[in-house]
């Protein structure tokens, strides 16, 4: 046999084994956007969307000169909790989440400890709860009102997800415990509050403190906002921080593109594999 005819007889094998493995793990998907869908509609069901006028005329705490960024960010998050949970069931954002998760199952049915970085007021972590309820679940966020409404929300749906209060730089958990951690755009709430520098080396030094988090070929999958015109600063800024902090690059996809419902913004997802 000659060279070429090996070469497309290893072709063909390894196309089969791949369709195999591929076929393997969709018998086993259990998500899809009717299901998430369904889910999303219950959880808003009578739930006004925020008019333009409640978006302009939030009033933001009054911060204190010495207060630290993390209790800054605490009473935001705090302050905004109501409003963005209206936001999240707008249509354009039940559409960019429910393609976000969706994203997530490849992974998912690979994982055990799974890990909701900035988990708000835990819709996505209880939908995933609920699909695959033999897998542990953890999440966290930084505002104590948004943990009330998450673990209010599992409990109404007895599930058992694991909510605490905590910051992106002082986790409850072991090093190396999470099979894969999921953060939509969790990282970036500092920004207002942060000259560009800074806040660029903030993210920096938290994406590498979540990494440690992870299992060896742990998945980290994160997600940005990008504009529809210019360049995504963002996704450069994730190769960065995950290239310094030892992470594999997996792919990069567009989950919403940009349009008038969300104000010409489109969102990205990265894929991140921990090599070592």
């Amino acid at each position: 046999m000659g060279g070429a005819d090996e070469e497309e007889v290893h072709d063909n094998y390894c196309k089969t084994r791949f369709n195999n493995i591929y076929k393997d793990l969709c018998s086993v998907f259990r998500m899809n956007s009717e299901k998430f869908e369904e889910y999303i509609g219950k959880e808003f069901d009578g739930m006004k969307p925020p008019t333009v006028e409640e978006l302009v005329s939030v009033k933001l705490p009054d911060f204190q000169p010495f207060q630290s960024l993390n209790k800054k960010i605490r009473a935001y998050s705090d302050c905004m909790a109501d409003l963005r949970e209206r936001i999240y069931g707008m249509p354009y954002q039940r559409e960019m989440r429910g393609n976000f998760l969706m994203q997530l199952e490849q992974e998912l049915v690979q994982s055990n400890d799974i890990l909701d970085a900035g988990c708000g007021t835990g819709l996505d972590v209880c939908f995933l709860q609920m699909q695959y309820p033999e897998k542990r679940f953890f999440a966290y966020d930084i505002s104590h009102k948004n943990i009330r409404r998450a673990r209010a929300r599992a409990e109404r749906l007895q599930l058992p997800v694991r909510f605490i209060v905590a910051e992106h730089d002082a986790l409850p958990f072991a090093q190396e415990i999470f099979d894969l951690m999921y953060i939509n755009e969790a990282l970036l709430e500092e920004e207002p509050f942060l000259d560009t520098t800074r806040f660029i080396q903030m993210f920096f030094e938290r994406f590498g403190t979540l990494c440690t988090y992870l299992r060896s070929h742990g998945i980290m999958a994160t997600t940005h906002a990008f504009p529809a015109e210019g360049t995504d600063t963002l996704h450069f800024w994730h190769l960065y921080a995950a290239e310094q902090a030892g992470m594999r690059h997996l792919e990069h996809t567009i989950i919403y593109e940009p349009d008038e419902r969300s104000n010409y913004f489109g969102c990205a997802m990265n894929k991140f594999e921990k090599t070592s």
